[in-house]
C-alpha cells in the first residue's frame, strides 16, 4: 500500500495468499498506525472488481463499512495508476522469481526496497523530493467498530 499524494510506500508484505483472511489484518494494522485513508484506489481486476453487483467485492464492501470510498480507474486507462505501477518496478526488480525462501527472506528484500523508495530515491513528480519528506499521516483514526453505512 502506498500513499497517493506523497507516494510513500506504507507496506509491502510477503504473503502466500492475497485472500482477505491474510490481507485484512495487515490493512487494519496500517490504518491504526498511519490513520484511515479517505479512499482506496484500485483497478478493475481481481480481487478488487469481480463480475458482481456494481463490481463490488467483499473486500470493497468491507472497506466501505469502515469509511473508505472505493475509487476505480477507468477501464482501459492504466496510465491513471502510473504512480502505483512505478512503485512496482523496483519491487519486481528486487524480487526473485520464484520468491526467496523462506518468506522472511523475501520480506527483508521488500523492506529494503521500501526504505530506499521512501527515503533515498527522489521522485521527479515530487519536484525531486522523497516520499518520506512529504508524507503526512491521516487524521482519521481507524476505530475498532464503525456504524453500518446508511
Amino acid at each position: 500500500m502506498a500513499d497517493a499524494y506523497s507516494r510513500l510506500l506504507l507496506r509491502c508484505s510477503a504473503r502466500l495468499s492475497t485472500k482477505p483472511v491474510a490481507a485484512r489484518p495487515i490493512f487494519e494494522r496500517l490504518c491504526r498506525e498511519y490513520g484511515r485513508p479517505d479512499a482506496r484506489r484500485t483497478d478493475h481486476g481481481a480481487p478488487f472488481a469481480p463480475p458482481a453487483f456494481c463490481g463490488l467485492s467483499t473486500r470493497s464492501v468491507w472497506r466501505m463499512k469502515r469509511g473508505l470510498r472505493p475509487q476505480r480507474l477507468e477501464p482501459g486507462r492504466p496510465e491513471q495508476h502510473g504512480r502505483h505501477e512505478r512503485m512496482h518496478r523496483p519491487l519486481k526488480a528486487d524480487a526473485p522469481r520464484p520468491p526467496a525462501p523462506p518468506q522472511r527472506a523475501q520480506q527483508a528484500r521488500f523492506d529494503r526496497c521500501c526504505r530506499a523508495s521512501n527515503a533515498a530515491r527522489p521522485h521527479e513528480a515530487l519536484h525531486c523530493r522523497t516520499p518520506a519528506s512529504l508524507y503526512q499521516p491521516s487524521a482519521r483514526p481507524m476505530p475498532a467498530k464503525l456504524p453500518a453505512p446508511a
